[in-house]
């Protein structure tokens, strides 16, 4: 960077005064001007936000993992909607919408990379990091991933009962220069003292992250990515907030009695750019600009360490990345191809409108540089990483496959098992009375027959099962009879409240009926002749199977218990 933070953050507070004396109606981004403030409330912020950003530098330049790659980074995310009035509450359509706008752009997935002009074609990159809903609450409980907050606060706008020039002539009656702040200058405890007392007036920022102030609690920072889901429009004019974050800051040593990291580190989106299409909220002149689900794609990179595109000042400035050329100002919700803001050298490159940190019309925002991903990446494995060692579990989904469906007595079936979910326990059931408690074992049939193959899956918090009807078909080698008797065999109902009536060849030969549950276990054995009745009503709802083995043959039926 060619200035300090400290500097940067002096532009971003000029920036933030103009904002509120321009009184746009949206203001894009509020993040600069969120950092300002924790500088503000905060002597070290700063220095540990811009120490934080410098150790991701060194960590990417040496470690390979940064680089993206096949290593695929997940983050659990929790979504906080928090609303006033029916149409604040953005319905669950759009949260997996914007989850799967999140998974596109940061891996490049996006239809309109193609548009990234070949002179930044070079430098645009898959982030390799994807998001999901929670799985677990912070209790281990299993969730959606998102939690729905009534509430009587009718806007969280952190415009809202804010007059900057105010705080600022506070602060210069407290005896302190406001340069004094961002340039880590001491201050008296009486200064300290005074300038606690104007801050604490502020509200504003952080208030939908707190139950008793009409939002919702975070749920830990350091093991989730919370992002909250509110109204931001005061309705004065004063303009509506789009979105805002906190990048990492790895030691904020925050002071008594202000919020920390721990409460209110996380991703503020105004509730109708969250999403797109499924979200019922947005209209059309928003839609025009911000319909593209990129505010929380843009939010995010802050998140993850990433700062404005033209280092939120003129171009003297720099957002600390070699691969984003310079510029003087944001790109106003317009796609302008020509801009070209500051002189580059050796190359002098056009402005990146493409990029997702600038504020350009969505439509043209589409990539991340690589420098940018070996940061964020940098970030995740770094002051983030416990996102990444809160990998969550829930219930397994179980699946399987076998190498053949159709194989000769005694030849060996490779089943495998292509479940999911941190699984420590296998039931097969290979549809004869026979199982295995092997992830993929290895069975031969002794016996001709259509069998059907059953699977159950246990994790530690709970199992699932998959049943393959006449999956198998075991036959005799060419030239050997191969006598049956599968169409004389009748059992009757199917599925059952209790009992089965089992129909068997007229002979004088005893059969011998075994019935099997879902796990592969016996629980039940009998002999007969011609016929004979099963009593399964002691037995929990599920599906059965009856294996029949008589004059030299052996068939297995299923069975469905329900009542």
């Amino acid at each position: 960077m060619k200035q300090t933070l400290l500097l940067f953050l002096l532009a971003g507070l000029l920036i933030f005064t103009g904002t509120f004396a321009q009184a746009q109606d949206h203001i894009r981004c509020l993040s600069h001007e969120a950092q300002v403030l924790k500088a503000a409330l905060n002597k070290h912020y700063a220095r540990d936000v811009q120490k934080t950003f410098e150790q991701a530098q060194v960590y990417a330049q040496a470690n390979p993992a940064s680089k993206g790659g096949n290593d695929i980074l997940r983050i659990p995310v929790v979504v906080h909607i928090v609303f006033n009035t029916p149409i604040q509450n953005v319905p669950d359509a759009a949260v997996h919408e914007q989850i799967a706008i999140l998974n596109r752009d940061y891996r490049r997935q996006n239809a309109d990379s193609t548009l990234t002009r070949d002179v930044f074609k070079p430098v645009a990159g898959d982030a390799g990091i994807e998001f999901y809903l929670a799985e677990l609450d912070p209790s281990g409980n299993p969730t959606t991933g998102i939690t729905r907050t009534q509430t009587s606060v009718a806007n969280f706008s952190p415009l809202a009962s804010i007059d900057i020039f105010e705080i600022i002539n506070q602060i210069v009656a407290c005896g302190i220069n406001p340069l004094d702040l961002l340039t880590g200058a001491p201050l008296t405890p009486a200064q300290e003292a005074c300038l606690n007392s104007v801050l604490a007036s502020l509200g504003g920022f952080d208030a939908m992250k707190f139950n008793d102030q009409g939002g919702k609690d975070a749920w830990p920072t350091d093991r989730y990515l919370n992002i909250w889901v509110c109204n931001m429009d005061d309705g004065s004019g004063a303009g509506t907030v789009l979105g805002f974050a906190y990048p990492p800051a790895s030691a904020p040593n925050w002071p008594a009695g202000s919020a920390g990291t721990a409460q209110t580190d996380g991703v503020v989106v105004h509730y109708p750019v969250f999403g797109s299409t499924a979200n019922p909220a947005l209209s059309t002149a928003l839609a025009a600009v911000v319909g593209e689900g990129r505010t929380c794609v843009h939010e995010v990179g802050h998140y993850l360490g990433l700062r404005h595109i033209w280092g939120d000042g003129d171009c003297t400035q720099d957002d600390g990345i070699a691969d984003t050329p310079f510029s003087d100002s944001a790109t106003q919700q317009i796609c302008d191809l020509t801009k070209n803001s500051c002189m580059d050298t050796p190359i002098n490159y056009p402005d990146m409108i493409e990029n997702y940190m600038d504020y350009s019309d969505e439509d043209c925002m589409n990539m991340f540089t690589l420098q940018q991903i070996a940061i964020m990446r940098a970030m995740l494995l770094g002051p983030r990483v416990g996102l990444l060692d809160n990998q969550q579990q829930a219930a397994p989904n179980c699946d399987f496959i076998s190498d053949k469906t159709t194989a000769l007595v005694n030849e060996p079936i490779q089943f495998t098992d292509l479940s999911t979910g941190g699984i420590n326990e296998w039931y097969w059931a290979f549809g004869n009375g026979e199982g295995s408690i092997l992830q993929s074992p290895v069975y031969a049939y002794p016996e001709p027959g259509l069998y059907t193959v059953s699977l159950t899956v246990v994790n530690p918090l709970g199992s699932d099962f998959e049943i393959k009807e006449n999956l198998i078909e075991v036959t005799y080698p060419v030239g050997v009879t191969q006598p049956h008797f599968a169409q004389q065999v009748q059992i009757t109902p199917n599925p059952t409240r209790g009992f089965l009536y089992v129909q068997l060849p007229a002979t004088d030969t005893d059969f011998s009926i075994a019935v099997f549950n879902i796990a592969g276990q016996e629980i039940m054995r009998t002999n007969a002749k011609n016929y004979t009745t099963l009593d399964l009503s002691a037995q929990p709802d599920g599906v059965y199977m009856v294996k029949i083995t008589g004059q030299s043959q052996t068939i297995t039926r299923k069975t469905l218990l329900q009542r």
